[in-house]
């Protein structure tokens, strides 16, 4: 998943990304407006979005000034 973090609730542990719930350890370093990429370890087979399904294994934000 990769987009712009558009909501934080630091108190739930969750963060949306261009609108789609995910819940992680430690997002109070993160800031509403920042590029990331994230990687999401689904913990069913069930083929809907619902964040208490996914395991994030790693949030990088995306340095938009950083060349590619």
């Amino acid at each position: 998943m990769e987009g712009e973090i558009t909501f934080i609730d630091a108190e739930k542990n969750q963060m949306d990304i261009n609108g789609q719930s995910i819940y992680a350890d430690n997002i109070s370093k993160y800031e509403i407006g920042q590029k990331v990429k994230v990687t999401l370890i689904d913990t069913t087979s069930q083929d809907d979005w619902d964040p208490e399904d996914f395991k994030v294994k790693e949030i990088v934000v995306i340095d938009l000034n950083e060349e590619r």
